[in-house]
């Protein structure tokens, strides 16, 4: 995983095609445990912003999924999600096993 390198690309598209293989892999070599324990990261994340900032606007966010084309800040939102599921990925796998690793 020579690639994980770009986690701060300046455009966002570059970022995003950088991010879907990678992802793509990770989650190739991923069984339950693993996911279980990134799912929990993140939903930590969630909460701890909604303390902090409000409810999240899901509806608004969720509204990008099937969509055939993107905005120049919705490219930047994806770009950062994507990003912080690598980031998630990798805390996760280090509480176990080192997943491909990624740090």
């Amino acid at each position: 995983m020579g690639q994980l390198l770009n986690l701060n690309a300046s455009d966002a598209l570059a970022q995003i095609r950088d991010y879907c293989p990678m992802l793509e892999n990770l989650f190739k070599l991923a069984d339950k445990e693993l996911l279980a324990e990134v799912a929990r990261i993140l939903a930590l994340h969630v909460a701890y912003y909604e303390r902090k900032y409000g409810p999240m606007p899901v509806q608004s966010t969720t509204a990008m999924f099937g969509s055939h084309t993107l905005t120049q800040e919705e490219s930047e939102q994806l770009a950062e999600a994507m990003k912080c599921l690598i980031v998630a990925i990798g805390r996760a796998a280090n509480e176990g096993k080192d997943w491909a690793g990624v740090h």
